[in-house]
């Protein structure tokens, strides 16, 4: 069962209409203000505690800690996770394979990692918010 410990959850302003909680967020156009992600690469901030049904409405984001978490589909605890671009769904990061040479072929913007597993999508999971990034 998804739990949260939540160390610094802060409250911003949403750039748009958030109808799902627990959805990856990043930094809006605007001072104190997010946005759902919106494009390749985007860099992750947080997950929202609530939802916004207007523009200008307070959203509380957890920044650091373990917070709840929606899945776009099926995911394995342990795995780095990304913010899917329109929703903040959580997905898996692409995996680094074996025969990797070290150019850069890919930049991920790592949000979290999965504490346990999601059958399929809207399952909602505890992740860990590590923000990191991944190059391969």
């Amino acid at each position: 069962m998804a739990h949260e410990i939540k160390l610094l959850e802060t409250p911003f302003v949403a750039e748009n209409v958030m109808a799902e909680k627990y959805v990856v967020v990043e930094l809006g156009t605007n001072a104190g203000e997010v946005d759902l992600p919106d494009g390749a690469n985007d860099k992750p901030l947080g997950i929202i505690q609530n939802t916004v049904s207007a523009i200008g409405q307070a959203v509380n984001v957890c920044i650091v800690g373990v917070s709840k978490g929606v899945a776009n589909a099926a995911i394995s605890k342990g795995d780095y996770l990304v913010g899917v671009v329109t929703t903040g769904r959580l997905a898996t990061a692409p995996a680094i394979s074996s025969t990797w040479t070290g150019t850069t072929a890919s930049t991920e913007h790592i949000i979290a990692i999965a504490l346990e597993a999601a059958g399929s999508a809207g399952d909602i999971i505890s992740v860990l918010i590590r923000p990191m990034l991944l190059t391969h």
